[in-house]
């Protein structure tokens, strides 16, 4: 069940990233925050490997 959280937080992220990316000027900082389970989401895809784990295509 966790994975299905981290897929959700990870796609909120993702949408951040994109909003900002067509309202920021090119000076601009934006940051995108995360609570614990979209770092553990982002964690999770930087120490994963590609498996057979339900979810795992979409995820990457």
């Amino acid at each position: 069940m966790g994975q299905i959280v981290y897929n959700g937080e990870l796609e909120g992220i993702t949408q951040g990233f994109e909003y900002a990316a067509t309202v920021a000027t090119p000076s601009q900082e934006i940051q995108v925050h995360a609570d614990k389970f979209g770092q553990a989401g982002i964690a999770n895809l930087q120490n994963s490997t590609p498996s057979d784990k339900p979810g795992q295509a979409w995820l990457l």
